[in-house]
C-alpha cells in the first residue's frame, strides 16, 4: 500500500451522513438507531437525512434492543405488505 492510501484511509475513520444514506439505500437496508434518551433528538435529525432510518430509546440496561429492532421488522413487514 502506498504511504497515500494510508493517509487517506486514516483521514477518513467516519462515513459522512451522505456516504450512510448513499449505501444505505444502494443495499436497501434499514437502519434503527437504538440509543440513550439523551441522544433521541441527534439520531431523529440524523434519520431525516437516511431514508429507511428510525430512531428507538434503549432502557437504562439496553435490554430492549430486540424489541426496537423487532418492532421496526413489524412496521417494515407491516407496510410492505400493505402495498402489495
Amino acid at each position: 500500500m502506498r504511504r497515500f492510501d494510508l493517509t487517506v484511509i486514516i483521514s477518513q475513520d467516519y462515513p459522512s451522513i451522505s456516504q450512510l444514506s448513499q449505501k444505505v439505500a444502494e443495499k436497501r437496508v434499514h437502519v434503527v438507531f437504538a440509543v440513550p434518551r439523551r441522544q433521541v433528538d441527534i439520531y431523529e435529525t440524523l434519520a431525516t437525512f437516511i431514508d429507511g432510518s428510525t430512531v428507538g430509546v434503549l432502557t437504562d440496561t439496553s435490554g430492549n434492543v430486540v424489541d426496537l429492532i423487532r418492532s421496526n421488522y413489524e412496521v417494515r413487514a407491516s407496510t410492505v405488505s400493505r402495498s402489495r
